[in-house]
C-alpha cells in the first residue's frame, strides 16, 4: 500500500527520522563517555594524591615520629619501621580507592548502547510492508 504522500516522501521522512535518532543516540553516548571520563579523572587525582601523601608522609613526618617513638623507648630501627609502615598504609589506602575509580567500564556508554539495542530490536520487530 502506497502512502498518501507517495513513497519518495515516506522514504525521505524515514531517513530524516533515522538521522534524528542517530544524532540523539550519539549525544547520549558522548555525555556518558564524558561522565565516565570525569570519574576517571577523579581517580587519577586520587592516585596522584596517594603518591604525594606517601612521599610527604615518609619524608616530613617520619623524622618527627621516629624521634617521638625513640623517646618512648623504641629502638631507632623499630621506630623507623613503625613510622614508615603507617605512612605506606595510608598511601596504599588512597591508591586503592583511586584505582577502583579508574576502570575502563566507566567509559562505556551503557544507556546509549541499551537504547541502540532497543531501537534495532524495534526495527527488526516492525511489520514489513510487502512491495506493491
Amino acid at each position: 500500500m502506497i502512502p498518501p504522500n507517495g513513497l519518495p516522501a515516506s522514504i525521505a521522512l524515514l531517513v530524516q527520522e533515522l538521522r534524528g535518532l542517530l544524532r540523539v543516540e550519539l549525544a547520549l553516548a558522548r555525555a556518558e563517555i564524558e561522565d565516565g571520563a570525569r570519574g576517571m579523572a577523579i581517580g587519577v587525582a586520587l592516585i596522584a594524591l596517594a603518591g604525594m601523601l606517601g612521599f610527604i608522609g615518609l619524608v616530613v613526618l617520619a623524622g618527627a615520629v621516629v624521634l617521638a617513638l625513640h623517646g618512648y623507648g623504641f629502638s631507632w630501627l623499630h621506630a623507623a619501621f613503625i613510622t614508615g609502615g603507617a605512612a605506606l598504609l595510608i598511601a596504599a589506602l588512597a591508591a586503592y580507592v583511586g584505582i577502583r575509580r579508574v576502570k575502563p567500564q566507566n567509559l562505556v556508554p551503557k544507556r546509549a548502547m541499551a537504547n541502540l539495542r532497543a531501537d534495532v530490536h524495534a526495527a527488526a520487530e516492525a511489520p514489513h510492508v510487502p512491495p506493491y
